[in-house]
């Protein structure tokens, strides 16, 4: 049935949704004949409006905004860079992505510096700047093209005290993976903590396949094998288990992922092997039946309720 809506001057119209064209900026065609008319472009993913002579963007693209929020501290006292487990989103083979981490740190001593970089899977395109301050006034800057690779701030201006670095870049990824923080001490045995309230925002921008709204909150990843334990990008999103094989998915506990409260992990047995959710150390599951989903195609899913306490409601086999 058509929606009606009525005008300011009390007139009824049909209401009218905008169609969808392959359209680029600047292109003449098709001339609607309407000036300010709107279409969805398929060329761009994004809502374009005819100026009178030719098509303009809007601005409205059609990008997917993640953002992870660091619950727990995370130290490391080496000079070896080691993950920031907290600092990392799911990243999907040939989606572009804009990135950006909010990393508040403190180092042990005035002469330990913070080292960071990023880690993520096999990339087509990879460019970011890290920058570390070392006092209220100056800063380390680096710009990086490749993962695991340090930009190292020299000293601190005061002892364990906060100090805000940025790591900010673009990334297209050849593989389905994990784009994550990665950080060290300066000095050896002398540590560099990254601070929980820490935080990142991922954006994804690619405008063909697979579509950004692909890396959503309601994402699909396959897990193929027959154990898997969830990570920080998990959140929100649904885990397919493809394996003929009895598959063990386990549920951290809050000091390894560090997961907001309310947070949930879905997972679906999309093979014939049972499915079977299995609580990480210190962390209880807590479920109607049990943590195994009942049959092909069975979905279970997990909530965080408390620090280490989830609840299990879904699909599930009774023994």
């Amino acid at each position: 049935m058509p929606k009606l809506l009525q005008n300011s001057s009390g007139a009824i119209a049909e209401a009218s949704y905008p169609s969808s064209a392959a359209i680029a900026e600047g292109d003449t065609t098709p001339n609607p004949g309407i000036t300010g008319e709107i279409r969805w472009s398929t060329t761009t993913s994004t809502l374009m409006q005819w100026d009178g002579s030719q098509w303009v963007s809007t601005g409205l693209r059609g990008q997917n905004l993640q953002r992870i929020l660091l619950g727990s501290d995370v130290s490391n006292s080496t000079t070896s860079l080691a993950d920031a487990t907290g600092l990392s989103f799911s990243v999907k083979n040939g989606v572009s992505y804009r990135f950006r981490f909010w990393v508040v740190f403190q180092t042990a001593a005035t002469t330990t510096g913070c080292s960071l970089s990023v880690n993520a899977p096999s990339t087509s395109l990879l460019a970011y700047r890290v920058e570390i301050p070392t006092s209220a006034s100056a800063s380390v800057l680096g710009f990086k093209r490749a993962v695991n690779t340090a930009t190292t701030g020299t000293d601190v201006d005061s002892a364990t005290s906060n100090l805000l670095a940025f790591i900010e870049g673009v990334l297209v990824p050849s593989a389905d993976g994990t784009l994550i923080v990665r950080f060290a001490s300066e000095v050896a045995a002398s540590n560099c903590t990254i601070k929980a309230g820490s935080n990142g925002d991922l954006i994804a921008l690619s405008n063909s396949s697979p579509s950004p709204f692909e890396n959503t909150t309601i994402g699909i990843d396959t897990v193929s094998g027959t154990t898997y334990t969830a990570v920080q990008g998990d959140q929100g999103r649904i885990k397919a288990c493809t394996n003929s094989s009895a598959v063990a998915l386990t549920i951290p506990p809050n000091s390894s992922v560090p997961y907001s409260i309310g947070a949930s992990i879905s997972v679906v047995q999309d093979g014939t092997g049972q499915v079977t959710l299995v609580a990480g150390a210190g962390v209880t599951l807590s479920n109607a039946l049990t943590l195994k989903t009942r049959a092909q195609y069975s979905m279970l899913t997990a909530t965080k309720k408390a620090t280490d306490t989830w609840w299990v409601t879904g699909d599930m086999a009774t023994s």
